[in-house]
């Protein structure tokens, strides 16, 4: 197994997985520390020839997708982390604000 974590662009922890992964699929992990851990991808951001780098179901926050406020910031994109308006599009996923 050679899944391993990756810092995304937004800055938030993603995935790197061998092989072609989907959106829902449930894939091991391992840490710089030899912990294993399972993740729920949430998004494909990019595919290549032999790997996935896939953002992760937050374990906090399972059921908000698309956007969130940030105080003193007002809504923020979860995917790219720059400023939304409610009904665009954010420019890294595709995904409604």
């Amino acid at each position: 197994m050679s899944n391993s974590y990756t810092k995304l662009r937004n800055g938030s922890w993603g995935v790197r997985v061998d092989g072609a992964a989907r959106p829902g699929q449930v894939v091991t992990v391992k840490t710089k520390a030899g912990e294993v851990k399972t993740e729920t991808v949430d998004r494909v951001i990019w595919k290549g020839d032999s790997v996935s780098i896939c953002s992760i179901v937050s374990k906090s926050t399972r059921h908000e997708r698309g956007a969130h406020h940030e105080r003193g910031v007002g809504m923020v994109c979860d995917e790219c982390g720059e400023r939304a308006t409610p009904g665009t599009r954010c420019w890294e996923t595709g995904t409604s604000h």
